[in-house]
């Protein structure tokens, strides 16, 4: 067996063993090893470390949890990236190159594609504004992204 094959049935054995509250789930992806691992360095194998944690434990629970949510017609996927997900600092870049990943993975492309043929009605977006706006004064919330969640 292959390694890939190998790390295929173990994730499917996972999601055949995980059993998630019904009707609806939440699923949040947040993990992050960051060792201080520059380019120029070399520490590939601590670069392999943090793709296997950064990227593909976030591929790998995604593709457990997932399919049931798609079964149940409901549930919630958050991918927490970083700051690093969006600016590169020095030492990081191969930590910033996995957040900038994260923030860059489309959980459902299908979704995506209806979310792109649906226009949300002008409420809904004051509703997103104000509930990021009467956050408490110790939260900034620099981004936001909002998208329907039902089809035209």
């Amino acid at each position: 067996m292959t390694k890939l094959n190998g790390k295929i049935a173990l994730v499917t054995a996972r999601r055949a063993s995980l059993v998630l509250p019904q009707p609806s789930s939440i699923l949040v992806n947040k993990a992050g090893l960051l060792p201080l691992s520059d380019i120029d360095q070399f520490k590939v194998e601590e670069w392999h470390r943090m793709v296997d944690v950064n990227l593909k434990g976030l591929f790998n629970t995604t593709a457990a949890v997932l399919p049931q949510m798609i079964m149940q017609h409901s549930g919630h996927v958050f991918n927490m990236s970083s700051i690093a997900g969006r600016k590169v600092f020095k030492g990081l870049s191969v930590y910033c190159a996995t957040k900038h990943a994260v923030a860059a993975f489309p959980v459902a492309a299908e979704a995506m594609q209806t979310y792109c043929q649906i226009a949300l009605k002008p409420e809904a977006i004051a509703a997103a504004i104000v509930n990021v706006v009467s956050q408490p004064a110790d939260i900034d919330t620099s981004e936001i992204v909002v998208r329907p969640t039902t089809s035209a």
